[in-house]
């Protein structure tokens, strides 16, 4: 209908320049349910109608719409574009993966084996999250060697994942260029750390989208952990091309390293480890952590973004919490973890 705007608007969920989103909204949906009526096997209206829901914080209402979305395309009466195939199994994988996200490295260390800690007085009943974060700090050793050996991890997260990775693989199979799940099963292969996967994947994804730059940033990623300097910072140097000047100056900013931009150079190089090579590999380590960052955490300067940059990948990362409410302990090796509070749901990990 005219009022509701462009056709394109109204798929992706979002309502006109100007209009009122909650009357749009409203009438947008009450459109796309008589769509839906009249034409089950049409899986546009039910996706169209799915975004909005996820946007009015709907999420089991727009599960269940792309679920029929996608019985339409199974049912196959009506010729569907690849394109919208992949859309749907990629809004589905997007929820999947917040229910993942509520339960990736979630557990529990049992309070009897907790008992062995207790390096501060305390009252009777379980170990709270206040009382870990406590003895982060007074006896990391002592937590840290109780939680390596006891801690218990969700059972769910495993299963969350494999929905979340086939959901998106079949985004890419029905439309390769598809960015948004392409993107996704990178990072899953690098956080698996499989380079030889990863470079291969991320050279697809860089043809099959005619050099799309987050290609670049993730096959540069894999070459410089499989010791390939030289090829990795080409790869960066590529990306760069297209994000544009602003972002690659996010990439080589070090502020976040503690190190004002104007003793940049003289820093990296005093920590070229291989001077003989025409690249310095700390910086090229540097550009490969900030890649992976900004992919997955969604810019350079959050609190997991600035870790990332600074430490790198931590040894293991242990949530405790709500499944809506997690408090993460980044274990970096000696002394304390690094401990972050934040929803569970936010790509922001």
């Amino acid at each position: 209908e005219a009022r509701l705007g462009p056709m394109d608007g109204l798929l992706a969920g979002d309502p006109p320049e100007g209009v009122s989103p909650l009357r749009w909204r409203s009438q947008a949906g009450d459109a796309l349910e008589r769509a839906m009526a009249r034409d089950p096997d049409n899986p546009a209206p039910a996706l169209a109608l799915a975004r909005i829901r996820m946007k009015q914080g709907l999420r089991n209402d727009a599960r269940e719409l792309l679920g029929r979305g996608l019985e339409g395309v199974e049912r196959g009466t009506r010729t569907i574009s690849p394109r919208l195939v992949a859309e749907l199994h990629y809004e589905m994988g997007r929820l999947v993966r917040e229910s993942w996200l509520s339960v990736a490295n979630l557990g529990e260390v049992p309070d009897e084996a907790l008992a062995s800690v207790a390096c501060t007085r305390r009252g009777s009943g379980p170990v709270g999250v206040e009382t870990l974060l406590a003895w982060n700090y007074v006896c990391p050793v002592r937590l840290g060697d109780v939680m390596a050996s006891s801690f218990v991890p969700s059972e769910r997260g495993a299963e969350e994942r494999r929905a979340m990775v086939e959901l998106f693989r079949a985004a890419v199979e029905s439309f390769p260029a598809h960015v948004g799940a392409n993107v996704a099963l990178l990072l899953d292969t690098a956080d698996r750390e499989l380079w030889v996967d990863l470079l291969n994947r991320a050279r697809r994804f860089a043809w099959d989208t005619q050099g799309h730059p987050y290609g670049f940033l993730m096959s540069g990623l894999a070459l410089q952990r499989l010791g390939r300097a030289e090829e990795a910072l080409e790869d960066f140097e590529q990306a760069f091309v297209v994000l544009g000047d602003e972002t690659t100056a996010e990439f080589r900013d070090v502020s976040g390293l503690g190190i004002r931009e104007d003793d940049a150079d003289a820093f990296w190089a005093g920590l070229d480890p291989i001077l003989q090579t025409d690249v310095n590999e700390r910086e090229v380590e540097h550009l490969a952590r900030a890649s992976y960052a900004y992919l997955r955490f969604g810019d350079l300067t959050s609190d997991a973004a600035r870790l990332w940059l600074r430490y790198g990948r931590p040894a293991t990362v242990r949530a405790f919490g709500r499944a809506d409410l997690r408090t993460e302990f980044w274990d970096y090796g000696q002394g304390p973890d690094v401990t972050l509070s934040r929803p569970a749901t936010s790509d922001d990990r």
